[in-house]
């Protein structure tokens, strides 16, 4: 099933920017809507005329290869860009408006060296501006956190001692800990071996329905099972289809 751009559009926009959007298997309230977005950093134009939703509860996945603008698509879902035409909206609301995103980036900026154990690391999640303390409510959702991703075994270890797959599924821990409406993933799989990858995306394809999740990808061979939509950002047709 092909899903419709808002404008009724489809595969490719007037400027040549070209998308296409497939699959579609969840009818709840968008969670993501771009409607005729378009972007460019100075004069090279990035985005053009881009439509398309990801609804409330859906696994969707953001496809393309390098260049195609999904990082700058990524980058405007985070509140980090704005468009130069058209509207984003996160349930409803501006980005900037929306409740926080748990974001899980193909690198986290953590020092290998620094002394923190896997149970601080998810611990972050819970982290406020306005607020240092840790309630009764922040330690169920860590501990919440960690059940879901399955790192019970590793909680107490130190953080620098985990494989490149143990690492990211703790990062995962760290986002959901957050207990987020939204969980966007940056190339998720990026560096790992097989049986690391299988496992991310075993843990990932648990949490569908929990929460909505959005996938930044250029490879979807481990992914097409768990997808209800696929966005292909830099092609004339999507080159996947997602369960209908």
């Amino acid at each position: 099933m092909t899903g419709i751009a808002p404008d009724g559009g489809g595969d490719q926009d007037a400027g040549g920017g070209q998308y296409a959007v497939t699959g579609g298997a969840v009818t709840g309230d968008p969670a993501i809507r771009f409607d005729r977005v378009s972007f460019s950093y100075g004069s090279v134009s990035v985005l053009e005329r881009v439509s398309f939703e990801v609804r409330r509860g859906e696994f969707a996945a953001l496809a393309g290869p390098n260049g195609s603008g999904k990082t700058t698509a990524l980058r405007l879902i985070l509140a980090l860009e704005e468009p130069d035409a058209g509207s984003i909206a996160l349930f409803g609301v501006s980005p900037r408006a929306a409740e926080p995103v748990g974001y899980v980036p193909q690198q986290a900026v953590l020092d290998k060296a620094f002394p923190i154990r896997v149970r601080e690391v998810v611990r972050m999640g819970r982290l406020r501006r306005w607020s240092r303390a840790f309630t009764a409510e922040d330690r169920a959702a860590v501990e919440d956190a960690i059940t879901q991703t399955e790192i019970g075994g590793i909680a107490d270890r130190p953080y620098a001692g985990l494989s490149g797959g143990q690492r990211r599924r703790v990062l995962v821990a760290r986002a959901l800990a957050a207990r987020p409406p939204l969980l966007v993933l940056d190339e998720p799989a990026a560096n790992m071996d097989l049986e690391s990858e299988e496992r991310l995306y075993l843990t990932l394809g648990r949490l569908k329905e929990r929460s909505t999740i959005l996938i930044v990808t250029h490879g979807m061979d481990h992914i097409l099972n768990l997808t209800d939509r696929i966005i292909t950002l830099g092609a004339e047709h999507a080159e996947h289809g997602g369960r209908a």
